[in-house]
C-alpha cells in the first residue's frame, strides 16, 4: 500500500475537524489534490449536526464549505455572520428560497469549492 493510500484511509477514518483541516492545508501545500479533496469532503461530512439527507444538512455543508474556502483565501477565520443571523431569524428554508430568487445570494462557484475540473 503506497503512502497516499495510507493517508486517504486515515482521513476516511478521522473524525477530528482540526486534524482534517491540517490535512487539507498540508495536502494543498504538497500539491496532493486527491488527498486534499478527500480530506475536504470528509470535513464537510462531519460539520453539520443535522440529519444527513435533509435540507438543513445540505445547507450547512454549503455554508461550511464556503466559510472554509474564504478562510483559506483570506488567511484568517471567516464566517458568514449575516447568513447565520438570517437563518436565526427566518430559518434555513426561507434563506435558501431567497438565494434561489436572487435576494442576497452568496456567489459560490463549483470551481471554487471543488477546484477546476478542466483537464
Amino acid at each position: 500500500m503506497n503512502d497516499d493510500s495510507k493517508k486517504i484511509r486515515f482521513v476516511n477514518e478521522c473524525s477530528d475537524e482540526k486534524q482534517l483541516s491540517m490535512f487539507i492545508t498540508n495536502a494543498k501545500a504538497a500539491g496532493a489534490k486527491e488527498l486534499e479533496s478527500v480530506a475536504f469532503r470528509k470535513l464537510l461530512s462531519l460539520v453539520p449536526a443535522e440529519k444527513p439527507g435533509t435540507v438543513e444538512h445540505d445547507f450547512w455543508q454549503t455554508i461550511c464549505a464556503f466559510e472554509h474556502i474564504l478562510s483559506e483565501e483570506r488567511g484568517k477565520t471567516t464566517r458568514l455572520s449575516r447568513t447565520r443571523q438570517k437563518v436565526g431569524r427566518v430559518g434555513v428554508v426561507k434563506t435558501r428560497q431567497d438565494w434561489a430568487l436572487g435576494a442576497a445570494a452568496p456567489v459560490i462557484s463549483p470551481a471554487r469549492i471543488f477546484g477546476s475540473t478542466a483537464g
